[in-house]
């Protein structure tokens, strides 16, 4: 049973090069990148303080002296406690992670959010993951969001059967059509339903899945069991399910002793998802709450306001 430590802090991954969103990255740096008169990177942040994240670490590379100088004006204006650790090269999210670890310690010693910087996220979205980590046993959370049909050729989420975790009276519901593969478990009462923001698309036709909860806007049910996998990149027709992880968890301090010994990955990174499954192989356990999707920063979007 983990204890009930709040969460202040939060690991913001902003060291990415962002070629796909070239040439608008070759100036600018992908998390400031402006969404209606503001970077995506605001947007993160005041989501963050919603939450009651008070103190943030931003990891930097591309560009790093403007990050750097939006921390000092944001630090300035709020009351958040934004510091600056460069990743000395890029070599994939464990390995920003671990840059945090060897300059920091002391930042890690309890549960901390890692997080993308690139989305728009809606305002309730880290304030309903804390509240959902903090109403489960399970020491790590993970952001979910439910694919459409071109779930094979992106990550999918691998769930225990129901019960396998032990964990006392939760509630189920039954298969319901547009996320294949994700199967429903018996109602059993006794756990509240998870609260949470605004809905998407995606999230109003998603049934949760083994382990995971949903905001209101997708069905809002926890099921018994925990999430087992990560898989990157499945094989076509592999997938063991349509549910996917967002790129932002809650993560135990006790993960990082994983994090060193996380391989290189066949893009030639070292990935946080990795360490992930390594901590669960090990017996760690996990949960999810299914979110509507945030969306990235797109050139023809953002250029309308």
């Amino acid at each position: 049973m983990k204890l009930p430590v709040s969460v202040d802090t939060a690991v913001l991954l902003a060291a990415g090069r962002g070629r796909r969103l070239s040439p608008w990255t070759d100036r600018t740096p992908k998390p400031l990148l402006v969404h209606r008169g503001r970077p995506t990177l605001d947007f993160v942040l005041d989501a963050l303080a919603l939450a009651g994240v008070s103190r943030v670490v931003l990891v930097t590379h591309h560009l790093a002296d403007q990050l750097v100088a939006y921390a000092a004006s944001r630090r300035a204006a709020t009351s958040q406690d934004l510091v600056c650790i460069r990743q000395d090269r890029l070599f994939g999210t464990a390995h920003a992670l671990q840059c945090v670890m060897y300059a920091r310690p002391e930042l890690l010693v309890t549960p901390f959010v890692l997080s993308a910087t690139d989305y728009l996220v809606p305002p309730t979205f880290y304030r309903d993951l804390l509240h959902f980590h903090a109403g489960h046993d399970a020491d790590l959370s993970v952001s979910l969001k439910a694919l459409g049909e071109d779930a094979t050729a992106r990550s999918s989420v691998r769930f225990g059967a129901p019960g396998m975790s032990g964990a006392p009276g939760v509630s189920g519901a039954p298969d319901v059509p547009g996320v294949p593969g994700v199967p429903g478990a018996p109602d059993v009462p006794n756990v509240p339903n998870v609260s949470g923001g605004p809905g998407g698309p995606d999230a109003a036709t998603a049934t949760p899945p083994v382990g995971v909860a949903s905001t209101p806007d997708a069905p809002s049910d926890v099921t018994a069991g925990d999430i087992l996998e990560i898989v990157e990149k499945p094989a076509p027709g592999t997938a063991p399910s349509a549910i996917a992880a967002n790129l932002c968890f809650v993560l135990p301090p006790e993960l990082l002793g994983h994090v060193g010994e996380t391989g290189v990955s066949p893009r030639g990174e070292r990935e946080i998802q990795t360490t992930i499954n390594a901590w669960l192989a090990a017996g760690g356990r996990a949960r999810g709450l299914l979110q509507p999707v945030p969306p990235e920063w797109d050139p023809e979007q953002s250029a309308r306001f």
